[in-house]
């Protein structure tokens, strides 16, 4: 029954009483544009707050993963990030990053052969822009990939970045077979940055999870709007970065 006691949900269905007061009101006058605003903004609010939009959104971001083909030269594993800790050693990386080490290091088994970059710096101020390589590498030895082959990338902060920086390191060059392993939701614009610099290149997206559909998925969520919005922000950015490079190449 906890759904039905979340403030957000309340929050909805009060404020769409209080709309739908306000309509009846208004009946048989100019309905003022303010009103036709406000209504509008509230239903778009709240389909955004089901379970069954924000997957929708997030469908259109869907990217299957590159056909059956030579393993590449090098993996690169974009960062998502790390959970500070009371000291750098309590920190552990987020679980979106751990999904893509795991996914990186069964890629790399299938033919043991990859070079892998671990890309991304730690963004917080009072941490060595290494840590989340470090951490990752950590997870990557764990998954039984020998540390000889991983190699750290601590300086992007983008994913546009991921691109230049990845050319900086010695070895790597245009004309490498590169595989990308991402979250699902990242894939497509992580696809077009890098497709614009290696012309040979794959791609891996970290497996999603099945939804179990119950009733609460059902009712408005503040996690529902979150995860529409994350979607629709990245669909923007897929599309700010195509734009950018037919006028810039990474």
């Amino acid at each position: 029954m906890k759904p039905l006691v979340s403030p957000y949900l309340w929050l909805i269905v009060a404020q769409g009483a209080a709309l739908l007061w306000w309509w009846r009101r208004a009946r048989g006058t100019p309905v003022p544009r303010a009103l036709r605003v406000v209504i509008g903004c509230w239903w778009a609010m709240a389909l955004l707050s089901f379970y069954p939009a924000s997957d929708a959104i997030g469908a259109l971001l869907d990217v299957a993963d590159s056909p059956p083909a030579a393993a590449p030269d090098v993996i690169f594993v974009l960062g998502d990030g790390l959970r500070r800790g009371a000291t750098a050693a309590d920190d552990r990386v987020t679980e979106t990053e751990f999904d893509r080490v795991r996914t990186a290091a069964a890629w790399w088994k299938e033919g043991r052969s990859a070079r892998i970059v671990v890309s991304g710096r730690s963004h917080a101020e009072d941490r060595d822009e290494a840590q989340l390589g470090r951490l990752a590498r950590g997870l990557l030895v764990a998954q039984g990939v020998p540390d000889s082959v991983i190699t750290i990338e601590p300086r992007s902060r983008t994913t546009w970045e991921h691109v230049g920086e990845a050319l900086k390191l010695p070895g790597v060059t245009r004309a490498n077979r590169v595989g990308i392993v991402t979250s699902g939701w990242h894939m497509r614009r992580a696809r077009i940055v890098f497709r614009g610099a290696f012309s040979d290149l794959q791609w891996r997206s970290v497996p999603g999870f099945a939804r179990e559909w119950r009733w609460p998925l059902f009712l408005p969520s503040a996690l529902a709007l979150e995860e529409s919005g994350l979607a629709a922000q990245e669909l923007v950015g897929a599309v700010a970065y195509r734009a950018r490079r037919i006028v810039s190449t990474p």
